[in-house]
């Protein structure tokens, strides 16, 4: 597994938009996120980079969580 979220949840400014996302994306994979304006698209992306943090549950990058990782590290795998 490549990419994986464990009951994440996300939002901005105190506000939940979305909780209990299950997300699992293998390597090779392509994916395609699509929703209606305000739906959380940006937001679960932004959270995904590590731009904003959750607000619940993980992240987990090739086995490991994404809180775990040092910024540095972040962007050598990420960037």
């Amino acid at each position: 597994m490549l990419l994986e979220t464990q009951n994440l949840a996300i939002g901005y400014e105190g506000k939940t938009l979305v909780q209990h996302i299950q997300f699992t994306l293998e390597e090779n994979q392509i994916c395609c996120l699509l929703g209606a304006n305000g739906a959380g698209k940006s937001t679960f992306l932004k959270t995904l980079l590590g731009l904003q943090p959750p607000i619940g549950g993980d992240i987990v990058w090739q086995g490991k969580s994404l809180s775990d990782y040092s910024p540095t590290e972040l962007a050598r795998h990420i960037a």
